[in-house]
């Protein structure tokens, strides 16, 4: 299978700092994992809301949250080959027709999508989803079925 380029909502972060419970800790690990061994690329943009939780999980001193943020800065997000790390000047307005579907909170991870180039969007977020779901633009599925599908 060839490379997917993906844009993870901030659920990601929040399963990997153990916000959901111990089995969601341990998926977001395998799915980073699985992220770097299929050589697939995640979508960041510096500066925006997901990278400041990304940078928040460096703070923290759980031992099992200290070694997820270690995974995601040191595999990830350092990482050229599965991260694409996007400048604010590097990502332009949304379309209009997806400016006025999006919810607001959430315009810059279709921002990011677009200008990385990214296949799929991956939320938790079902309005975020509905919104998009028709989108010719945008790919986006929801966590549970990406999940199911990546790490099984």
């Amino acid at each position: 299978m060839a490379p997917r380029c993906l844009v993870l909502n901030e659920w990601v972060l929040h399963d990997l700092r153990g916000d959901n419970g111990v089995a969601s800790h341990e998926t977001a690990i395998r799915l980073l994992v699985a992220l770097i061994e299929r050589r697939d690329q995640i979508v960041v943009l510096r500066g925006s809301r997901w990278w400041h939780k990304a940078y928040d999980l460096m703070t923290r001193t759980e031992p099992a949250v200290r070694i997820a943020s270690k995974l995601l800065w040191l595999g990830v997000l350092q990482n050229a080959t599965a991260c694409k790390l996007l400048e604010p000047n590097d990502v332009l307005e949304a379309p209009e027709e997806l400016a006025k579907v999006t919810p607001p909170d959430d315009l810059y991870l279709v921002r990011t999508y677009l200008a990385g180039g990214a296949a799929l969007l991956v939320t938790s977020d079902t309005r975020l989803f509905q919104a998009l779901k028709e989108s010719v633009r945008v790919s986006v599925v929801m966590k549970a079925e990406f999940l199911r599908e990546y790490v099984g």
